[in-house]
């Protein structure tokens, strides 16, 4: 059995902002255990932000390219690489959410290396802003566009957010809104 004095690992804290959104900017800090691989932390990066997971993604650390799937071209295995190895604080590096169609483009920041003070720890968002953009608003200029129809008022709203989208939006999307304890329910598997 461990105790606590034996057990010293750490918990990287991660800035992730999502870049060319902006009004409002969307980024979450993150805090995850530095011996998770890097595809642990991708699927929680992912889950963080509000993505659904099911689009693929790429991430560039140093001169290494990592992925979820075979169909790109990478250099290593992100689920043999863990976070200690690959990461320091400081570190900046590009993770791209969707490659093939909506190119959302990410930069993740190693903010700073932290005891890990629990022996079961579970990733946590401790802060953040912005609502994540909706995925088939096919990337950057999409959602710009998406959030112009939003504001609007015109007769023809509703027939051009369906045509940008390919469906009729039935929630009311806000995109200032941002909740930690959402980010936390979808870390941990839970509906937000």
């Amino acid at each position: 059995m461990w105790s606590q004095e034996q057990f010293s690992p750490h918990v990287l804290e991660l800035h992730v902002a999502l870049d060319q959104v902006r009004d409002p900017v969307v980024w979450r800090r993150l805090q995850i255990a530095e011996h998770w691989t890097v595809g642990e932390m991708a699927r929680a990066v992912e889950d963080a932000m509000g993505w659904q997971e099911d689009r693929g993604h790429l991430m560039t650390i140093g001169r290494r390219t990592y992925a979820d799937t075979s169909e790109f071209d990478v250099d290593r295995d992100e689920d043999e690489a863990t976070l200690a190895r690959v990461l320091e604080p400081g570190r900046r590096f590009a993770f791209v959410y969707d490659p093939d169609e909506g190119n959302w483009r990410h930069t993740i920041t190693v903010e700073r290396r932290l005891p890990q003070r629990e022996l079961a720890f579970e990733p946590r968002c401790t802060d953040g802003g912005g609502k994540c953009p909706i995925e088939d608003c096919d990337g950057p200029e999409g959602f710009t566009q998406l959030k112009r129809l939003l504001a609007s008022t015109g007769p023809q709203r509703g027939t051009q957010i369906r045509h940008l989208l390919g469906y009729d939006l039935d929630e009311v999307f806000d995109p200032e809104e941002f909740a930690t304890a959402s980010a936390n329910a979808r870390l941990q598997g839970e509906p937000p």
